[in-house]
């Protein structure tokens, strides 16, 4: 929160929700007024931040945090399948329904096509037996147990098609490509990141703050965000943890940065 802070051109840090370079001051107590004017800066990466989490009459409050976008996807397969295509690079901007992964689908086409082999046959045989059944040649049992066959069958082909909408993964948004850890003939499991994908525009600044900061807290209070290069920006409180950390004993609390805010999520170097 001093003036004297620099920011670091080496590295780039988390935002500090209070004790860095980016700043939240909740005007809790009286004789604070928050400036509510938010300060054009250049549109370099904002890393620090420093959050005063309240005034009272025992002073200011500051607490460490991290800018981050207010909407973030991690993109991962459904289905286990060799990557064959990955269509954008770290950095890149995107649209919500821009095709940014292609699967190799060959498995997954050959499994349709013997699903619906296995279909033709389980149909004609429950044919075969519907045509004995009513000239009382095949007992019920045999006309039931081809009925299923039949649906069994059916449902298998549905499975199967179902598979071939995983083969290509599109942005849920517009956003950022924050990182890509796969590339292009690599093997994709279900649940492994292969993108990180940041929404576009809103921001917030995220920190956790001790029990008797909480307790000063709520939903919509003014905190000054002070970002790097000592531009105070005032964001209403929106996220409050109800339950602290069992570990650290310390809540979450997140605020959202004004659209026009020039910050970007800060990451670890």
């Amino acid at each position: 929160m001093s003036g004297n802070v620099r920011p670091s051109l080496g590295r780039f840090t988390p935002a500090i929700l209070s004790l860095g370079a980016f700043g939240l001051l909740a005007s809790c107590g009286p004789g604070h007024a928050p400036d509510h004017r938010a300060v054009a800066v250049d549109a370099a990466p904002v890393a620090v931040t420093t959050v005063k989490a309240a005034t009272t009459d025992a002073g200011t409050n500051q607490v460490p945090g991290t800018v981050e976008a207010a909407r973030v996807a991690s993109l991962a397969s459904r289905i286990s399948a060799t990557i064959q295509k990955v269509a954008v690079e770290e950095g890149a901007r995107v649209r919500r329904g821009e095709l940014l992964i292609r699967l190799d689908g060959r498995d997954l086409v050959a499994r349709v096509e013997g699903a619906e082999a296995q279909l033709a046959a389980a149909r004609a045989q429950r044919d075969r037996i519907r045509t004995l059944f009513a000239k009382d040649a095949a007992t019920r049992q045999e006309m039931e147990a081809a009925e299923a066959g039949d649906a069994v069958a059916a449902a298998a082909v549905k499975a199967a098609k179902a598979q071939l909408d995983y083969i290509e993964i599109r942005a849920p948004f517009d956003g950022l490509i924050a990182a890509r850890r796969m590339q292009a003939g690599d093997l994709a499991a279900p649940g492994q990141e292969i993108l990180s994908l940041q929404g576009a525009g809103l921001m917030r600044v995220s920190a956790t703050v001790t029990q008797e900061q909480a307790g000063r807290l709520g939903a919509g209070l003014g905190i000054d965000a002070i970002l790097e290069g000592g531009v105070t920006v005032t964001c209403p409180t929106t996220v409050l943890g109800p339950a602290g950390d069992p570990g650290s004993r310390r809540f979450l609390v997140k605020c959202d940065l004004p659209g026009d805010t020039p910050a970007r999520a800060g990451s670890f170097a």
